[in-house]
């Protein structure tokens, strides 16, 4: 487990009980729920460190609700959680990327990576 514990949003219609588990191993707290404003509502006030979104079809309905959380996230990282055929697909729908991909199925070790590298990327901004 990660020395620092994240407050992680998991935005999951289908609550993917692999990905949150994952998700706890690598050291974050999840707070999850279906829907972008489902999940400001359960957060609020204290803002998650991490948004994680698991996309289950890349068509414009999941582009719109990516873009929703961005607004909502106001420069929280966000990470998109679908499996390598999906996300292909997405980068190519998608203008403003997410900060990362989580790449489907991952373990513990794979969300930690994905997880630093979206932080990181915020931070450089």
């Amino acid at each position: 487990m990660n020395e620092i514990e994240r407050r992680i949003l998991l935005i999951d219609e289908r609550a993917d009980a692999n990905l949150h588990a994952a998700i706890v191993e690598s050291g974050g707290k999840v707070t999850a729920c279906n829907a972008p404003k489902d999940g400001w509502n359960l957060i609020y006030p204290v803002p998650p460190q991490l948004v994680v979104v698991h996309l289950y079809h890349p068509n414009r309905e999941d582009v719109a609700m990516l873009q929703e959380c961005r607004f909502m996230a106001k420069g929280v990282p966000i990470v998109v959680a679908t499996t390598y055929e999906q996300t292909e697909i997405l980068k190519d729908l998608l203008e403003d990327r997410p900060a990362a991909f989580l790449v489907l199925p991952a373990g513990p070790d794979d969300v930690s990576r994905v997880f630093s590298e979206a932080e990181q990327s915020v931070n450089s901004i």
